[in-house]
């Protein structure tokens, strides 16, 4: 039998585990960083973003977002070795790397005005 949303006990540990969580993220001071926040550039130029993940963390992904558009996947790396990366045509001229103890990198070869938008990364345990 699946329980109700009416069943306290499931509501009592649904709130507990949500109390817990929240409790847990008013601690963490940790938090991915990104560098630079902001970046202009010419085209044809080649540009490097840097991404500190949280130091316990894992795994680490990048995307990428042009306006008016979804966000989409570019790269998932785990304990720094690549893993999976996006199999789109924009992705010539993208590389990333995450040598350990370190933070990651995503350069950008040869922008044209096609490249303009938002680039994210974010890392995961």
């Amino acid at each position: 039998m699946v329980p109700s949303c009416h069943d306290s006990s499931m509501s009592i540990r649904l709130l507990y585990w949500v109390a817990i969580s929240l409790m847990g993220m008013g601690r963490i001071a940790a938090r991915v960083t990104q560098i630079p926040r902001h970046l202009l550039t010419r085209k044809n130029q080649n540009v490097t973003l840097r991404c500190d993940p949280i130091p316990s963390h894992t795994a680490l992904f990048w995307y990428h977002q042009t306006q008016g558009r979804e966000l989409e996947f570019l790269f998932y790396l785990r304990n720094n070795e690549m893993v999976e990366e996006a199999k789109l045509l924009f992705l010539k001229g993208y590389s990333t790397k995450w040598p350990k103890q370190s933070f990651s990198s995503l350069k950008i070869h040869s922008l044209e005005p096609e490249d303009s938008a938002l680039l994210f990364c974010a890392s995961s345990l």
